[in-house]
């Protein structure tokens, strides 16, 4: 290799997410950049409208710190006790897990926030002097949804403000596209890994997944009576 050609990879190196090594950057720099010109072309359409800034930087706000889930893990406090503890381990999991998480990430990665993130807002915004990548509100968000997720029910609610609160870091140019995607998986990877933990803790839940029985079913890990089982019908039957 030339040292000219070592300078160009050096300086595409330097342009990209840095540490996610030469052959990620030399491939997929260009894809991540068109698919963030892309999302916030699509975005750029909503921004502007106040009452879509409005839930935008308002859902932003409530993240801060992941103060939603903090909320949504007190708002358990009037459920059966298997619930409570659940909740109560998901908000303290993820108050200790994630940070950490996204502080390494973001070191590791150095990426440059979106240009206009920090000025021309129409709403006040937390302008944060990290990395862009991963969103760290987006990546708690997913953690603490997948640790929450008690049925099917519950799943589309949690699932549903973690969605939001990933459009509205990219809506408020905190954030590219791409690194609300990253928080996501991220996120939803330590919420699963979370589960496990909490069911070798004997809180009763799943490794993962919501029970193919629908919201009548709840996803704490029953189990059935070892003289019990179902017939066809699907009717309990005693055993012998």
């Amino acid at each position: 290799m030339t040292w000219s050609a070592f300078a160009v990879g050096s300086l595409a190196l330097t342009q990209s997410w840095g540490s996610f090594g030469i052959g990620f950057s030399f491939v997929a720099r260009s894809p991540v950049v068109a698919f963030d010109d892309a999302v916030d072309g699509l975005l750029d359409s909503l921004r502007g409208r106040r009452l879509v800034d409005i839930l935008a930087y308002g859902i932003s706000a409530l993240a801060d710190h992941g103060m939603v889930w903090f909320l949504v893990g007190v708002s358990r406090r009037h459920e059966d006790q298997g619930r409570r503890r659940r909740a109560s381990f998901a908000v303290i999991y993820t108050g200790l897990v994630t940070p950490v998480v996204n502080l390494a990430v973001k070191r590791l990665v150095d990426r440059d926030r979106p240009s206009g993130s920090d000025s021309g807002h129409p709403l006040p915004v937390r302008i944060p002097k990290t990395s862009s990548f991963p969103s760290g509100h987006t990546l708690s968000a997913w953690c603490a949804a997948a640790l929450l997720v008690e049925d099917r029910r519950s799943a589309a609610g949690c699932y549903g403000m973690a969605a939001l609160v990933s459009w509205s870091r990219v809506h408020a140019r905190q954030h590219h596209g791409s690194d609300v995607v990253g928080g996501a998986v991220i996120g939803w990877m330590l919420g699963v890994a979370g589960r496990r933990v909490a069911r070798a803790l004997g809180l009763g839940v799943p490794a993962v997944g919501v029970p193919a029985g629908g919201a009548s079913h709840p996803i704490a890990g029953t189990r059935r009576s070892p003289g019990r089982s179902r017939g066809a019908s699907g009717v309990q039957r005693e055993g012998p």
